[in-house]
Order: C-alpha cells, then structure tokens, then sequence
C-alpha cells in the first residue's frame, strides 16, 4: 500500500506506523498475507505457556479441526445446490467466529478458502488434501480474536492496535510491543461468549439453539 506522508505531522505518523495492518484497509489476497496482519509471535514471547496450549485447542485449530472442516464443506455444497454461485457474506457466517479476521481478506481469498475446504475434504487425492489442510491449518481463532476483534460486542468496532483484557494488569509489555492495553468489562460477561457460541443478537435465542442456548435455558431460567 502506498501512503502518501507529505503533510502529515510526526504524531499522526507515529501512530500510523503503530496501527495493525487490518486498520489500513488493505484487503489480503493470500492466507500468509491475512496471517501476517494479524501476527501473535509478540504475544507467544511472553505467554508462551499459554500459546502451547492454544496451539493445540479447539481454538488454535478452528478451522482444520475435522468436524468443523466437514461440516464448513457441507454447508458451502448445500448452498452451492440453492445459489450456485456463492458471496462473501454467505461464506464468511461461519469464517466470522473461526476466523474473525476474516474481515481483511479479499473476496478471491475467501473463494479460495472455501475451495481449499472442499479440496481438504473430498478430493480423491491424499496428497491435495494434505497440502490443502496443511494451508488452512494457518487460519484460526488466535489472541487478537478474542483480545481485540470479539473484546467490545456485537456490532461494535474495537480499537486498532488495543489489547483488551478483562481484568487490571501490568501493561508495560503491551507497550513495548506497541499496543495500548484497555480494560473491557464486557469480556467478563456471558455475551462475550454468545458472539461466537450463540446467533446475531437480532435472532432470539429460542430460534436458534446454540450452546448459548444451553447456558440460557439450564442455567439462567431454571
């Protein structure tokens, strides 16, 4: 991307340098550059424990895990019978929790994704498939989702370059790392969850079971 710098002052600039790339508005056109925008190598130099963990959990694997990959290949099929052509809005309802930064990537990158998905799944080559799986394991929840992209609510756009945490911390790692830290008391709430384990808030819960739904029914309401 180009920017054009003439007459901008030095603190403006400062904080464009500081900005994720997603806040720039360049769409990715390829998995690697949609994983460089939202880069977690600072966050696993001092959690690394933390980052282990991840690596190998539902949400470090969000995308290759085998049910999530079946059922991803078979909701994009069945829409294919009905539209035969599909939009990105129709291929990122699923994206948006797997991989909430998939708001930066192209409409030809999410095409591709959604190739790949049936590449992994079906093709009668095991070597396709593998090289398929291999690319798309690179796709997935990471810390930013939660810390940043999910950390304010539906409908609501949180800050480039903030880290948001739900209780008080020591932020001066954050800082050398260059992100501000800003306490979200939302993150301590059921709804944080909800964003990803339930529908938009305009569906009623009642009309879409969801684990959410659960926690509603057997939890809230008994």
């Amino acid at each position: 991307m180009i920017l054009l710098l003439r007459n901008i002052s030095l603190p403006l600039l400062l904080i464009i340098m500081l900005m994720p790339q997603s806040a720039l508005s360049k769409k990715a056109d390829t998995i690697d550059e949609l994983v460089a925008m939202y880069d977690i190598s600072p966050c696993a130099d001092c959690h690394e424990d933390k980052h282990d963990e991840w690596k190998t959990s539902t949400m470090g694997n969000s995308v290759v895990d085998p049910r999530v990959l079946r059922g991803w290949r078979t909701f994009i099929k069945l829409e294919l019978d009905e539209e035969e052509t599909l939009a990105r809005k129709d291929l990122t309802i699923c994206l948006n929790c797997h991989v909430p930064h998939i708001k930066d990537a192209s409409e030809k990158l999410i095409l591709d994704i959604a190739d790949m998905v049936i590449t992994a799944v079906e093709n009668s080559d095991k070597a396709k498939r593998e090289t398929a799986k291999k690319e798309l394991s690179k796709l997935n929840l990471n810390c930013l989702g939660c810390h940043n992209l999910k950390a304010t609510g539906f409908n609501t756009q949180p800050e480039p370059g903030v880290i948001y945490v739900p209780n008080d911390i020591n932020t001066d790692a954050h800082e050398e790392a260059g992100y501000k830290t800003i306490k979200s008391e939302f993150m301590k709430t059921s709804d944080f969850c909800a964003q990803c384990h339930h529908c938009p808030p305009e569906v009623p819960w009642e009309s879409c079971p969801t684990l959410y739904t659960t926690y509603i029914e057997d939890f809230i309401n008994t």
